[in-house]
């Protein structure tokens, strides 16, 4: 909202409209920051694998070699070992494998992701804890982690929520005037961005504000989505390698799609397999197959209906959350885009009053004094996040039961 309108009302409307209109914008700032980061969490595969100049996306689709996947990796990466691979159910992104190393005395516990061509299962790029990719990425997923700051961030998504509907009743009768002005002027490009950015802030505001939730629900030992089951007992000196298990996922469920792998970090849990869901607004609920890591036996399959309680909400808010609807993660890549330019008008508004020395005339010494301090403040706010959330937690390394990567 431009920033004179704001200087206007803190006089004539006194107090409560001006922190409202403050704070909007404020969180203003803060949401481009969260959509962004988010935008490029959700093209990170794709856009990592286009940046370094080895991959094309293609629309062909293809099963995936896991022999010739494993013998690439082993390649390349031996000494490691597997704990996932993530598939999306877009067939023109990459593929990721998330690689670990145990600690040993020569050298501390380490892991890398390495994207991967899903219709020829060659190594693209990989993914190191440095590059500012990863950092962008870590930022927003950092978001809900159990941190010190990471709660007040979680509750920006309520407070959010709250300051859409309340600007919503405010600036209702803007939404109908858009409709019949002639005008080009800037004023009512800012407002066609306004109603524009709305409906996906507010759907951006529901699905974190459900994010905070949860996090309560979790500390108070609540969980969202039922624990894994655990593994039949029978243990071997090393679990199957990735190629064999995926046999055994073939036949258990022949032409399913893949949207995740996992190997256990002990011989009590099971190789888990997430398939792609073919039903809409199922995220997580998606069938699950849980075999026995060491010897291929299937042990578990759990299907949607099976999953009840509070994981059908969780699956809504991540299938919107996520961009998991057809065509709504470049809407809001789009919406992202309108903030940015929103927020360039109102820096703008704002560079053209305080060259025309107009706030201090408007708003008096004092307050414009406050302003500042706010704005300083709010921006501080931001770069500590920011500097605190794109780091990642110290990696010790943990047990995990897939076999070592070596070249046979």
């Amino acid at each position: 909202m431009p920033l004179n309108s704001f200087c206007a009302s803190a006089v004539k409307y006194c107090k409560p409209l001006a922190l409202h209109q403050w704070l909007g914008f404020q969180l203003s700032i803060f949401l481009l920051l969260f959509s962004l980061s988010g935008v490029i969490c959700l093209i990170d595969a794709p856009l990592r694998a286009l940046l370094s100049g080895q991959y094309q996306p293609t629309l062909k689709t293809a099963n995936i070699d896991w022999q010739k996947l494993e013998t690439n990796l082993a390649a390349q990466y031996s000494g490691m070992q597997i704990y996932n691979v993530a598939v999306e159910p877009e067939n023109y992104l990459v593929g990721k494998v998330s690689l670990m190393q145990a600690k040993t005395p020569d050298s501390p516990a380490h892991k890398i992701e390495v994207y991967f061509d899903r219709n020829t299962q060659e190594l693209v790029a990989e993914q190191h804890q440095a590059d500012w990719l990863h950092k962008v990425g870590r930022f927003h997923r950092n978001l809900s982690q159990m941190r010190a700051l990471n709660i007040w961030l979680l509750a920006i998504g309520p407070l959010m929520l709250l300051v859409i509907c309340l600007s919503f009743y405010q600036y209702r009768h803007r939404f109908v005037s858009l409709w019949q002005r002639k005008s080009n002027s800037k004023r009512v490009l800012h407002q066609w961005l306004m109603a524009w950015c709305v409906p996906m802030t507010l759907l951006i505001a529901l699905s974190a504000s459900w994010f905070f939730i949860e996090s309560v629900l979790w500390q108070n030992k609540i969980s969202v989505y039922p624990n894994l089951p655990k593994s039949d007992g029978q243990v071997r000196e090393m679990a199957l390698p990735l190629s064999q298990l995926m046999l055994q996922v073939q036949k258990a469920a022949p032409q399913r799609m893949i949207r995740s792998v996992s190997y256990p970090s002990s011989g009590t849990g099971t190789f888990s397999v997430l398939l792609q869901s073919e039903q809409a607004l199922v995220y997580y609920r998606a069938e699950q197959l849980h075999f026995n890591a060491f010897t291929g036996q299937l042990l578990h399959h759990i299907k949607p209906e099976h999953v009840v309680g509070l994981a059908w909400l969780a699956d809504l808010m991540r299938y919107l959350h996520y961009g998991e609807a057809s065509g709504l993660m470049w809407l809001l890549l789009l919406a992202s885009l309108g903030f940015s330019f929103a927020i360039y008008l109102v820096m703008g508004s704002y560079y053209r009053q305080l060259k025309h020395r107009q706030l201090k005339a408007r708003f008096g010494l004092v307050k414009f004094v406050l302003l500042m301090v706010g704005n300083v403040l709010a921006i501080a706010l931001a770069c500590y996040g920011i500097f605190q959330l794109s780091n990642s937690a110290p990696y010790y390394g943990w047990p995990v039961v897939s076999p070592i990567l070596a070249i046979s």
